[in-house]
């Protein structure tokens, strides 16, 4: 878990570089505390989907964008994120999650290095 914690908050702090906002601004942002966001970017916490669904809309981001850098096509992301902000447990998120982009993605014998494995990592860290 330390190591996602990590993962999420090297990812976090380069996209509010590249975005040019502060830990203050997107605490008043997100309306998340600046102590929580303080945890994120330093790797003492992971945020629960409400709260990472608040940073990706601050950020203006997709929420997948904020697990993992690995290029995925922009429309299979948003509808991935659509449909995990709609699902009640880990196991539906995952298994919808693999099916769907093992349906829409050409290539699948590059799924288990573009997707699958920060997905699964990602559920298991947010539930």
């Amino acid at each position: 878990m330390d190591k996602e914690k990590k993962e999420f908050a090297k990812r976090l702090k380069q996209i509010m570089q590249e975005k040019n906002i502060t830990a203050y601004g997107l605490a008043k942002m997100s309306g998340l505390s600046r102590q929580l966001i303080s945890n994120y970017l330093h790797g003492r916490s992971f945020p629960k989907s409400e709260q990472l669904e608040k940073i990706a809309a601050s950020l203006n981001v997709n929420i997948f964008s904020l697990l993992t850098d690995i290029p995925i096509n922009k429309k299979i992301l948003d509808t991935m994120q659509e449909t995990f902000l709609k699902l009640p447990n880990v196991q539906n998120i995952t298994n919808y999650v693999l099916d769907f982009i093992k349906a829409n993605v050409a290539n699948n014998t590059m799924l288990d290095k573009m997707v699958k494995l920060p997905v699964l990592r990602f559920c298991s860290c947010v539930f």
